[in-house]
């Protein structure tokens, strides 16, 4: 089948080596936000980590100190 019928039968792979050649190296992006879009986002991203990282140790330094609770009311005294 030639070219012409595989787009009409919805063939949507497209084959750069015959368009372009083999010698040539690109690069496709796609960004469908503008760059303040992406400041914004990357900003919210970032205050959304650091408050999940301050929720973490925020956990872990209670769990330590209700440990060491536990561990001064329950000890064995000899």
């Amino acid at each position: 089948m030639d070219e012409r019928g595989d787009a009409k039968h919805g063939d949507d792979q497209i084959n750069l080596g015959k368009i372009i050649g083999k010698n040539h190296k690109y690069a496709l992006t796609v960004n469908n936000e503008t760059a303040e879009d992406a400041s914004v986002r990357h900003k919210n991203e970032m205050a959304k980590d650091g408050l999940c990282a301050i929720l973490f140790r925020s956990f872990r330094s209670g769990y330590h100190f209700y440990g060491l609770y536990l561990y001064l009311r329950y000890r064995n005294d000899r």
